[in-house]
């Protein structure tokens, strides 16, 4: 039985709205498909979102807020190398929730951040911090290995989105592994190649 209409909460709005995307991509995301998904009529939708574009935004920004706990946990999943953990989980998300990863990076339809942003301070903080005094390196080193190793895991999760790349979990690993290796070593390198 679908629930009584005043019990439809505005998150419960962005919930579907989230499923929606989740299974069928954000072109997909209409008032009647989200109200088909909460079990409700449109008139709620359309009373929490007078326009579809603030219904997407609502959802855009809720899959970001899911993203963002999921590199989180993954960062926390791994101790001894949170940084890795941060990128196996970005590709992660991409591979189970491709709907979800297309509706942050692969779409213009909702104000995307610049790369400039998503590689923000906080993150190269984060990292510094994670590798610790003892890496050798210094911030504007760990920033060269974060832009980098960004780069890399976005486009080897965009290609697992689309289907264009199939991979098991430890083939990612040991792929992210040898190139945060490289990066990491050419990071430390002058533009003379020496340390």
């Amino acid at each position: 039985m679908a629930p009584a209409e005043t019990s439809i909460s505005q998150q419960d709005i962005v919930d579907a709205a989230v499923d929606v995307i989740t299974t069928a991509g954000l072109d997909s995301l209409t008032y009647r498909r989200v109200a088909a998904q909460a079990g409700c009529s449109t008139s709620p939708v359309v009373a929490a979102f007078p326009n579809a574009s603030a219904l997407a935004q609502a959802a855009v920004e809720d899959i970001n807020r899911l993203f963002g706990e999921h590199l989180a946990a993954g960062a926390a999943s791994r101790p001894d190398n949170p940084f890795l953990g941060m990128g196996l989980a970005y590709v992660d998300f991409a591979s189970r929730w491709p709907g979800r990863f297309a509706a942050l990076f692969l779409s213009d339809q909702v104000g995307q951040a610049s790369f400039d942003d998503l590689v923000a301070d906080d993150v190269h903080a984060f990292v510094f911090s994670a590798l610790g005094s003892g890496s050798g390196m210094d911030r504007a080193q760990t920033r060269t290995l974060v832009t980098d190793m960004w780069i890399y895991v976005h486009g080897m999760a965009a290609l697992i989105a689309t289907n264009a790349l199939s991979a098991k979990p430890a083939d990612i690993e040991q792929r992210l592994r040898r190139v945060m290796t490289g990066f990491r070593l050419a990071a430390t390198v002058n533009e003379k190649g020496e340390k």
